[in-house]
């Protein structure tokens, strides 16, 4: 597949990250487009622009072409350092770390350079069953797919359901409005035995490969406090004393502004940006008719990231949103303090470029 091209989409929307994550060109929100496009039609898709050109003349396909083998070129250069480290000028070593669903490709991980997974998904792990898998089914599934990235820290987030996100097994009652029900760690809480067999699975795995255990849609800190004394008493049963990290996602304004409560019970810190600009800017990231109020780069959003970072009481923290492979605002975030990103893997050797050219100690002085 070259490009996606649709009338109507959310820029934030789960189908949108999925294309992203894959490194397809991708363009949404063009009213009509149906109408304009016949049969036999060139169209060139300008994802950088976010252009859409159809029936181009030589001189603009001349152009087109000459900008993708720049751009071919530079990533080239960019593919053939990835697999160093991503040091700014002034000697800050930023970890690039990868999104990652659970039946994507690994290979696109280690081929990017990713220093590790930063977000792996597991909810296509559930999808299409009639049954949540066993401990044993859901262990023998994870312990094959991050096999391949032993060498690297893999963080994996707990079943993340509810909201937009169902499943057939749990058969969930209608709720009047989704994104504000029982979702991510309010759904696992409410039924303790499917974080159970979660948190056992994670717990074999992470007896022989180095894990983290992120936990979804964290809102209050006695959240993150039960689901700790949940891993705590498993390991227990198990008769397992070393556990791996646990680390809360922070995902609303609630959390964001409460993150030192919530750091507290926390052995890092995950902010997944794509949830937090839709709720504070009260803007669903799926609905492409408010896709004007889904600005994930408005001041508010900013400021709320200034705060997480200002209270996480030094616990690691990483940004894994859309945000965070955005190259015009990368800069914003390192100035912010971010040293942590987690991104669609085909971004990861340009984003290490970028960080190779950044002084940050000039963007502090600018801010100042």
């Amino acid at each position: 597949m070259k490009a996606v091209v649709v009338e109507s989409l959310g820029q934030g929307s789960h189908a949108a990250l999925i294309t992203r994550e894959k490194g397809i060109p991708t363009l949404a929100g063009l009213p009509g487009l149906l109408g304009q496009i016949h049969s036999g039609d060139e169209v060139l898709v300008d994802a950088f622009r976010e252009a859409l050109i159809i029936s181009p003349s030589p001189n603009t396909r001349r152009d087109f072409d000459q900008r993708l083998e720049e751009y071919r070129a530079s990533l080239f250069t960019c593919k053939g350092n990835c697999h160093k480290p991503a040091i700014t000028r002034d000697g800050q070593k930023i970890s690039v770390e990868a999104n990652l669903a659970a039946h994507a490709s690994v290979e696109t991980v280690i081929e990017n350079g990713a220093d590790g997974v930063g977000l792996f998904r597991i909810e296509e792990l559930y999808f299409s069953r009639e049954l949540p898998p066993s401990e044993e089914e859901l262990f023998s599934e994870l312990q094959h797919l991050v096999a391949p990235l032993r060498e690297k820290p893999v963080t994996i987030r707990l079943l993340d359901v509810g909201g937009d996100k169902a499943i057939p097994s749990l058969r969930l009652p209608v709720q009047s409005n989704a994104l504000l029900g029982r979702r991510g760690v309010r759904l696992l809480l409410d039924y303790p035995q499917l974080a159970r067999t979660q948190l056992k699975s994670l717990l074999r795995l992470s007896q022989a490969q180095d894990i983290r255990i992120l936990v979804p849609m964290v809102t209050l800190d006695r959240e993150m406090q039960q689901m700790r004394e949940l891993l705590m008493a498993v390991a227990h049963e198990m008769g397992i004393q070393k556990l791996p990290p646990l680390g809360a996602m922070i995902e609303t304004p609630a959390a964001a502004l409460s993150v030192a409560q919530i750091a507290k019970h926390a052995d890092f810190l995950s902010v997944g940006t794509n949830d937090l600009t839709q709720y504070t800017m009260a803007a669903g990231r799926d609905d492409a008719t408010v896709a004007e109020y889904y600005d994930e780069t408005h001041s508010s959003v900013i400021r709320l990231l200034g705060i997480i970072i200002g209270d996480a009481s030094g616990k690691p923290i990483t940004i894994c949103g859309e945000l965070a492979g955005r190259a015009e605002l990368i800069p914003t975030l390192l100035e912010l303090g971010f040293r942590g990103l987690s991104i669609s893997p085909p971004l990861i050797p340009t984003t290490k470029e970028l960080i190779r050219s950044i002084d940050t100690r000039n963007l502090r002085a600018n801010g100042d």
